[in-house]
């Protein structure tokens, strides 16, 4: 397993050269939110994290209010076909939507990145949200990043290929707690 971590403007200044100096191979950086928002730290930690030799991508936290069709064009827009992509569908908002609404928006979200980027965005989800909101959404059908807080991924999520097993981790270059993950491969696998 390759050790990672994923960040967004929450976690502040980040020393990029100590994070890749304590072991880790990659670092998923939040770039977008629903149409309007990007994250203000986005860039700069891409940049950073990339020229310190960590395997960068970029993950758009989906927005239940707003079509998945605007949202995957605004995500193309600052995320690229070399990074890896990730889809965070999480949030109290998702189930004031039914889960077929909230299926069909993934899917709407994720047929258009491929058209803009030429590859899916991995999926990142709890298994408690995958059983009840995901349901009805083939999921199966796409890679995994699945956030859970056990000692082990759960058995039914077992063919995920990153893990984020804590969300108050602790990590060399950044202040305060953060998100570990761990991607289940060799780093041949990660770039490819």
């Amino acid at each position: 397993m390759l050790k990672g971590i994923d960040v967004s403007h929450w976690n502040g200044n980040i020393d990029w050269n100590l994070v890749k100096n304590s072991g880790n191979s990659f670092a998923f950086c939040k770039a977008t939110q629903g149409v309007g928002m990007i994250d203000p730290t986005f860039q700069r930690n891409i940049q950073a994290a990339s020229d310190s030799g960590l395997i960068v991508g970029a993950y758009h936290f989906l927005n239940p209010t707003v079509s998945g069709r605007y949202q995957a064009d605004f995500f193309a827009e600052y995320a690229k076909p070399n990074m890896l992509l990730a889809l965070d569908i999480e949030g109290d908002g998702w189930y004031k939507e039914t889960p077929q609404e909230c299926a069909d928006e993934v899917s709407v979200f994720m047929t258009y990145v491929k058209i803009a980027l030429g590859k899916y965005p991995l999926l990142y989800f709890s298994p408690s949200f995958a059983k009840d909101r995901l349901r009805l959404f083939p999921i199966k059908q796409y890679d995994w990043w699945i956030a859970s807080y056990t000692p082990n991924v759960p058995e039914e999520f077992s063919k995920s290929k990153f893990w984020q097993f804590t969300e108050s981790g602790n990590c060399p270059g950044i202040n305060g707690n953060c998100d570990l993950d761990f991607f289940f491969g060799e780093e041949k696998d990660l770039i490819g």
